[in-house]
């Protein structure tokens, strides 16, 4: 054999032995970027799913002022059962007619926030747990968020129509019956 086809027969060879994969370093990098881009995906997830459990704490919320404003046109415009009585639209045992009071509403924030469903009362800090306290004249509740405003922790509704994120130490859960 002439040494000129010896050695394309030898370059084609090796041709042929390296055509079908790729080098380690290859796959390593490949890998590598594949894990970079999950990493930022599972990121957005994250961020996606504690703003969708904020929006569902909101409108559970929201729900609960309809209620209470339901509760109090069909209890004589009034947030307890009876005057002076600490049954009020706060109350586990609240019923107006047909209408409960707004607990259930609340425990469906609390588990749409991943807290327990237990409604906080007086001397409770409100950062933590869903709160709700009642005067028969005004009522407010909070529920915390995941992902909240900057300055703020929790998302506060009141009888005055008010519906907003506000900071926690803004609300008493002694006395408080309002959000602002």
């Amino acid at each position: 054999m002439k040494k000129a086809q010896m050695t394309k027969s030898f370059t084609h060879q090796k041709i042929r032995n390296f055509s079908g994969g790729f080098t380690l370093i290859e796959l390593l990098v490949v890998i590598a970027i594949i894990a970079l881009l999950a990493s930022v995906v599972m990121a957005s997830l994250t961020s996606t799913r504690q703003k969708s459990d904020d929006t569902a704490v909101k409108q559970n919320l929201n729900n609960a002022r309809q209620q209470a404003d339901l509760f109090f046109l069909s209890n004589n415009n009034s947030y307890q059962i009876t005057k002076g009585s600490t049954t009020d639209v706060c109350s586990v045992s609240a019923l107006s007619g047909n209408l409960p009071g707004i607990i259930p509403m609340l425990q469906a924030a609390a588990k749409a926030g991943g807290y327990s469903q237990t409604i906080l009362v007086s001397g409770a800090s409100t950062s933590s747990a869903v709160f709700c306290a009642s005067n028969g004249s005004n009522w407010a509740a909070t529920a915390p968020l995941k992902n909240p405003p900057t300055g703020t922790t929790v998302y506060c509704v009141d009888s005055t129509r008010f519906g907003g994120a506000v900071a926690s130490g803004t609300i008493n859960a002694d006395s408080d019956t309002t959000c602002l």
